[in-house]
């Protein structure tokens, strides 16, 4: 299906009924959907049609669910991109993507030349003035098909130059009608989201779900967790999305669980073991963790209310055939791990590709199917197991180790709130362990205690050398650790070896 299709049939039906709620607005489907529809009629007026790329560096307000919905219903290609790139890496994605057209915030100053895009300026709320004389109808192209593009979304080029990964109509529509099924959400379900738009989280799992279901959305600015207790409080939201540390940090600053009590589940990937026991069994939500990406229509297994099981990434999605293979494209056995790859069982499903680089295309392709880079394992019952990323991979005195298994023992001791494990080049060990820290306000820390604590835990080679204990890890603006800028060794590193030394 289309999504302009889909937002017109959850208009006529559900009508008055609120769709979204962003800075004490209310907008009803069948609003939204005439106010998408001015702000298409709009865009045709400056000159863009189906296949116009057009580039949206925009805040979470109510402009970016405009802009998304009026490019659906033209056909033309939405590219969402992070709100803090600025000059070459910005300029990299505009040139890369052929956008011709840049949507962008008033207040952030990117420092980027207009050339090759026609650039227009807003502020919050903006687009809503700007349309206002124009038509509520529109006519969905004939020529659109589901297959046809709708964004152009970009990796975080966390370890090389980012990937315009391009996600089809129909795989926005399916991602949103499996999602609700897996949460089997009901129609008077609020569903918060405060991660960016730019990214497929809370396009996928939040809005597509939401308007595929016909429920409500409360849109965050952004993560903030005195934020989250308000909205908590004021709005009585049943589920949310999260993604990286959000639900550590929320429940390290959790103080009451009061707030909790209309809140029934949270969806989203990279919850610890640790975590996931603390959010179910002392604040009572369901943690319904996933197994996705961009390119995989955003997710490829979950937890669902028929099959649920702790501290797994859940089973796959009806539309994807989901295997773990070694080296060479061998199938592994149940327990064993391996790569992480997909296969589609239904069209339009999962990305059509890497804008413009089709060796990058036909690299991730591989005997037909997408390699995801990550480590996993499916266990005798069908539930999938996430391991790490195989690029993370440390290689230390000749033992693979994943940063995942590190910080899950760590991630169990009290005085700390986060960590972070990466490699640091050593031309004996290969590469030697350093673990960045974050330490819980007021903690009485002990080094000592701490590196005993890793020794009674974890195996000989997979205890770190360096320690470094930072005030907060570099991340990016969807909450995934950059590594890449922790593998270094300064003054505060700690080198273990050289300190228990001088303790004998």
């Amino acid at each position: 299906m289309l999504v302009g299709r889909l937002l017109e049939e959850q208009a006529a039906v559900l009508k008055n009924k609120t769709f979204i709620i962003l800075d004490d607005v209310n907008y009803s489907f069948s609003d939204f959907n005439r106010m998408v529809n001015k702000t298409a009629n709009f865009l045709k007026g400056l000159g863009i049609k189906k296949g116009t790329h057009v580039a949206m560096i925009l805040p979470n307000h109510i402009d970016f669910l405009l802009l998304w919905f009026a490019l659906a219903k033209m056909g033309a290609v939405m590219v969402p991109i992070n709100t803090s790139l600025k000059k070459d890496g910005l300029g990299y994605i505009l040139k890369q993507s052929d956008s011709e057209y840049l949507f962008l915030h008033k207040d952030l100053d990117p420092s980027i030349k207009d050339e090759g895009f026609f650039r227009i300026e807003v502020s919050d709320g903006e687009l809503i003035e700007l349309t206002k004389e124009f038509s509520d109808e529109y006519r969905i192209p004939e020529s659109l098909q589901i297959s046809d593009p709708m964004s152009i979304v970009y990796t975080s080029g966390t370890t090389s130059l980012p990937k315009g990964v391009v996600n089809s109509q129909n795989a926005y529509v399916e991602a949103g009608k499996d999602m609700a099924e897996f949460l089997g959400l009901k129609h008077d379900d609020l569903m918060y989201i405060f991660l960016p738009l730019f990214h497929v989280n809370p396009q996928f799992y939040g809005v597509m779900s939401s308007l595929y279901n016909g429920n409500s959305i409360l849109v965050g600015r952004k993560f903030s967790v005195s934020e989250f207790w308000d909205f908590a409080d004021k709005h009585s939201f049943s589920v949310f999305t999260y993604v990286g540390t959000v639900l550590s940090i929320l429940c390290k600053k959790s103080t009451s669980a009061q707030f909790f009590k209309t809140m029934v589940r949270c969806v989203g990937g990279g919850a610890p073991r640790q975590v996931w026991e603390e959010v179910t069994n002392r604040l009572g939500i369901k943690v319904m963790e996933l197994y996705g990406m961009t390119e995989v229509g955003g997710f490829t297994t979950g937890n669902n209310e028929k099959d649920w099981k702790f501290n797994s990434a859940g089973k796959p999605r009806e539309s994807m055939d989901v295997r773990i293979f070694k080296p060479g494209d061998e199938e592994c056995k149940a327990g064993e791990k391996g790569e992480i790859v997909v296969r589609p069982i239904k069209p339009f499903v999962i990305f059509d590709g890497y804008y413009k680089q089709p060796e990058k295309t036909v690299e991730s392709l591989a005997n037909l199917w997408f390699h995801t880079g990550d480590l996993g394992y499916f266990d005798d019952e069908g539930f999938l197991h996430y391991c790490g990323r195989l690029k993370e991979i440390i290689r230390h005195k000749g033992e693979n180790i994943t940063p995942f298994e590190i910080e899950s023992t760590i991630g169990k001791y009290s005085d700390i709130q986060e960590s972070a494990a990466v490699g640091i080049a050593d031309e004996l060990a290969e590469e030697e362990i350093k673990v960045a820290l974050i330490l819980n306000e007021g903690a009485n820390f002990s080094l000592e205690v701490f590196v005993d604590y890793l020794e009674e835990n974890l195996p000989r080679f997979m205890v770190p050398r360096y320690i470094e204990i930072l005030e907060k890890l570099p991340k990016t603006a969807t909450e995934k650790i950059e590594r890449h800028k922790l593998a270094y060794l300064s003054e505060n590193v700690i080198d273990i070896k050289k300190l228990m030394e001088k303790k004998i």
